[in-house]
């Protein structure tokens, strides 16, 4: 069985969640106050890898994991496992994120007027009413959000709030507010 061929969907899905919720958290790191690591999703990493682990277990014929499973039954089963804990570590990720991108641009803006806003960065209406709708789809995406259904459709949502954010973020800091 060529593992890679065989299961080339959920290996992706992984690969790209998995980097996704990397950056993420790097970034997130960076950003937030105390340069702080949020071990959530670095727990649903190591959960996720000894599901990965598992499958080439399996593959290679070291150990009697899943012995009463066909290999591809095990291999799926892991698979479908790892996706699961990586999609979590993106929400888990995704959700601070844009709490450290929402709290850094409150605190870039606290101090100044609107006027004073708007002339320094003339996008700033805009960006406000923005930053509601986002907080908006942030808590349907939250509330919504189903393992069950299209993973890829969800994190691709996020990640474009989350990319957002960030460009507000960047703005205002190279705006020199």
């Amino acid at each position: 069985m060529d593992l890679f061929k065989k299961f080339e969907k959920e290996i992706k899905e992984i690969v790209v969640i998995h980097n996704f919720t990397k950056h993420y958290i790097l970034l997130g790191e960076e950003l937030s106050d105390d340069f702080e690591t949020y071990l959530q999703p670095v727990k649903e990493f190591r959960d996720a890898y000894e599901h990965i682990v598992r499958v080439f277990t399996k593959c290679i014929g070291l150990g009697d994991a899943g012995s009463n499973m066909k290999k591809e039954e095990y291999v799926q089963k892991n698979l479908s496992k790892a996706l699961g804990h990586e999609y979590r570590a993106f929400f888990d990720v995704a959700d601070w994120f844009s709490i450290i991108c929402r709290k850094q641009i409150y605190d870039i803006v606290q101090g100044y007027t609107y006027e004073q806003l708007c002339d320094k960065y003339p996008k700033y209406p805009e960006m406000k009413s923005r930053l509601y709708l986002i907080s908006e789809e942030i808590a349907t995406i939250r509330d919504k959000k189903d393992i069950s259904s299209n993973i890829f459709d969800e994190v691709n949502h996020y990640q474009y709030a989350l990319v957002e954010l960030l460009g507000y973020y960047r703005d205002l800091v190279q705006c020199e507010l």
